[in-house]
């Protein structure tokens, strides 16, 4: 079995998720890393947006968190991608579609349900695009991880709802209406690669593979806009940020046909033609 961790990002008009994917072994491995990491240096947990650049013992203690997941990557055949699109791309492929998708599925609820797998469906949609991409083996399935958005979402999950369908509605949780819509999606539109098991939503200092996948998420949009403003002044936080990003993904190309660039008030903006979207991808040797 797979494990996944994904977070979302954005910047400006930009918005995205960034996942890591990973074997049991590879997870276990990560998690023990991290937490001896976490200890050493007295952090609750690797957050992109709290890191403090300017402090050498958190500097360090971040990097070593990259090479492990690089480390990861490399060794147990997994899967980091980041994307981004623009708003209007992100609102009408992920936030309204999926969340229509959700509600549409969804014939009774309880407590917060709807409101939850309107916030996951996002993201496991965007998911379900990376996961096409993986090479199947087999019955292979991947537990999902993701970061809650606000207290609740862990009971939220649990709620029981409706499934619309034939013969009356089937009683499910909202995680697992979640997972089989998402299934159904990817079945239709990226047929290949591994299906999702299960779905958990909690506190991302719970789940090490949601914390990698914020690191990815913070620091890909930081990576972005210090390349965006090669040969000009950029911050040295942004610039600490790129390069533990490309230390774990290694630079793709941006889209030719685009208008990105940096406000002065350090936020993308502009467009990409190719679909509004690009993704950077790092796959192991074999």
């Amino acid at each position: 079995m797979l494990r996944a961790g994904v977070d979302d990002c954005g910047s400006g008009p930009f918005k995205g998720y960034a996942c890591l994917i990973c074997s049991d072994v590879g997870a276990a491995e990560l998690e023990h890393t991290g937490r001896e990491l976490l200890r050493r240096a007295e952090l609750a947990r690797f957050h992109g947006r709290e890191f403090n650049s300017g402090c050498e013992q958190e500097l360090d203690v971040y990097e070593r968190f990259a090479r492990a997941i690089r480390d990861a990557l490399e060794r147990h055949g997994q899967y980091a991608a980041f994307q981004l699109v623009h708003g209007k791309t992100h609102r009408t492929v992920f936030a309204e579609f999926a969340g229509r998708v959700a509600d549409g599925v969804l014939s009774q609820f309880r407590e917060r349900a709807p409101e939850f797998a309107t916030a996951k469906a996002g993201a496991l949609f965007s998911l379900a695009r990376c996961l096409g991409e993986i090479p199947h083996h087999g019955d292979t399935t991947v537990a999902v991880e993701l970061d809650q958005d606000q207290d609740g979402d862990e009971h939220a999950g649990a709620a029981v709802v409706g499934l619309a369908g034939d013969h009356g509605p089937l009683l499910t949780t909202a995680s697992d209406a979640l997972v089989r819509v998402a299934n159904a999606y990817k079945r239709q539109l990226f047929p290949a690669g591994p299906a999702i098991s299960t779905l958990s939503a909690g506190p991302s200092a719970s789940s090490m593979l949601v914390q990698a996948a914020d690191l990815l998420a913070n620091f890909g949009v930081a990576s972005v806009k210090s390349r965006l403003r090669e040969g000009s002044e950029s911050g040295e936080r942004e610039a600490v940020r790129a390069r533990i990003f490309e230390s774990i993904v290694p630079r793709a190309p941006l889209p030719a046909s685009s208008s990105l660039r940096v406000t002065e008030r350090s936020e993308l903006d502009g467009t990409v033609d190719d679909n509004l979207r690009f993704v950077l991808t790092a796959f192991p040797e074999r």
